[in-house]
C-alpha cells in the first residue's frame, strides 16, 4: 500500500501534465506537416516570337532551341505586350518573360506567371549561350514544360500540370514522388493523395505540397517550389490523371 500510492499520484500528475501543459506551451507542427491540397493553384506557361504576326495558338509545341539569352525580366517593362501566345497562347495575363535569339536571328519570348509572391530569379548572364526545350501538348487540359540551360546547367525550369513527375532530358536532375500526405476521392469515385516531390541533385530534398526547398546540383545550389503535386491511385474516369506543378531556378 506504502509503495502503490505514490506511484498512482504520480500518475494522476503526469496524465494531467500532459493535457494541460500543451494549452500553455503548444506543441509545434513539423514543417512536413504544413501542407494544403492546392490542386486549384493556376499557372502560365507560354511562348511568343517577337515580331511575328498573332495567329490563333494551338498550344502544341515541340521544340529544342539554342541561341543567346538576349533579356528577361518584368513583362510590364516590354516595349510591345502584344506578342504574347502567338505560338502557344496564355490562358492568362504573363508576368515575366525570358528573351532566347536562335540561330536565325529569331527571338523566342517565354512567357510565365505563378501563383502567390514567389518570383524566380534567373541567374545568368545576358549575351551568354543557351538552349530551351519548350514542350506543351493538350488532352483535357493543357501541360506544358520549359527548361532554360547555359553551361552550367539547368538556369530556370517551369512543369504546368503535367501527368507525372520525370526527370530532365540530360539526367542532371530527377523529379520522382515523394512521400503521401493528404488522402481524398475523387470525383468519379477514384482515390487520390497529395504527394512530395522528390528532387534528386548532388543531394536529395523531399518537398511537400506548396512549398520551397534547397538542393544543390552539379555544385550551384537551386531552390525548387512544388506548386502543385496529387497522384491518382485510381480513377474510373478516362481523363483522372497525376497532376504536376513546380519550378526549379538557380540562386
Amino acid at each position: 500500500m506504502r509503495i502503490w500510492l505514490p506511484l498512482a499520484i504520480a500518475s494522476v500528475v503526469a496524465a494531467t501534465l500532459a493535457v494541460m501543459l500543451p494549452r500553455f506551451y503548444p506543441m509545434r507542427r513539423p514543417d512536413d506537416e504544413a501542407w494544403r491540397w492546392n490542386d486549384e493553384m493556376r499557372l502560365t506557361l507560354c511562348l511568343s516570337k517577337v515580331g511575328a504576326r498573332q495567329k490563333n495558338a494551338d498550344f502544341l509545341a515541340d521544340l529544342a532551341i539554342e541561341g543567346t539569352l538576349v533579356g528577361f525580366g518584368d513583362m510590364a517593362d516590354t516595349s510591345d505586350p502584344r506578342d504574347s501566345g502567338n505560338q502557344v497562347g496564355c490562358y492568362d495575363y504573363p508576368q515575366r518573360y525570358i528573351d532566347v535569339r536562335d540561330g536565325e536571328g529569331e527571338t523566342w519570348r517565354i512567357m510565365y506567371a505563378l501563383p502567390g509572391e514567389q518570383t524566380p530569379a534567373v541567374h545568368a548572364r545576358v549575351g551568354s549561350p543557351v538552349r530551351f526545350r519548350f514542350y506543351s501538348t493538350f488532352h483535357s487540359g493543357q501541360t506544358a514544360r520549359f527548361v532554360l540551360r547555359d553551361q552550367g546547367g539547368p538556369v530556370v525550369a517551369i512543369e504546368m500540370y503535367g501527368y507525372s513527375p520525370r526527370g530532365f532530358e540530360e539526367g542532371d536532375v530527377a523529379v520522382g514522388w515523394g512521400r503521401m500526405f493528404g488522402h481524398r476521392p475523387t470525383g468519379c469515385g477514384g482515390d487520390e493523395v497529395a504527394r512530395a516531390l522528390r528532387v534528386s541533385g548532388d543531394t536529395d530534398v523531399s518537398v511537400p505540397p506548396g512549398q520551397v526547398r534547397s538542393f544543390v546540383s552539379h555544385g550551384a545550389r537551386y531552390r525548387f517550389w512544388n506548386i502543385q503535386s496529387v497522384n491518382v491511385l485510381s480513377e474510373p474516369c478516362v481523363d483522372g490523371y497525376d497532376s504536376t506543378s513546380w519550378v526549379l531556378w538557380r540562386e
